[in-house]
């Protein structure tokens, strides 16, 4: 049985150059508000795990000190410290991750001569040194 062709009910759609730059323009500006938001976070969690205030009114005393405004992101970032200090761990995680101290998983990737792998340049291995590394490779991993 043939398939019905369902394109042609869809017609051409494009947007004058003008209207497509103010549209590229205002996802660059959500975007950069992205940023700094994110940006504000980052550097409230740096603010509240550096300090060594205990209550919760001292940090919120200093926050209005640094000029800091008291916002949700503040109430959340409170709250996580507040849970983090009676031993969540999952709050502590995600103040240390929010606050960019999150450690980096390394992966090693093996190569040869101990050189980058983006300088392995395979064009200059003969064929005996393509077939060693190729023997090598144990190749994606295999369910039973």
């Amino acid at each position: 049985m043939a398939r019905p062709d369902h394109t042609s009910n869809l017609g051409q759609y494009s947007l004058p150059r003008e209207q497509y730059l103010a549209n590229c323009s205002k996802g660059g500006q959500k975007g950069m508000a992205t940023i700094r938001r994110r940006k504000a976070m980052r550097e409230l969690a740096r603010t509240l795990l550096d300090t060594d205030l205990q209550t919760e009114d001292e940090f919120r005393a200093e926050l209005e000190a640094r000029g800091i405004e008291q916002t949700e992101a503040a109430a959340l970032l409170l709250a996580q410290l507040r849970r983090a200090r009676t031993g969540d761990t999952e709050a502590a995680r995600f103040l240390r991750d929010t606050s960019g101290q999150k450690p980096v998983d390394n992966v090693a990737i093996g190569n040869l001569d101990d050189k980058p792998f983006e300088t392995l340049d395979l064009s200059k291995l003969t064929d005996d040194q393509l077939k060693a590394l190729v023997a090598t490779d144990p190749g994606p991993a295999k369910s039973k």
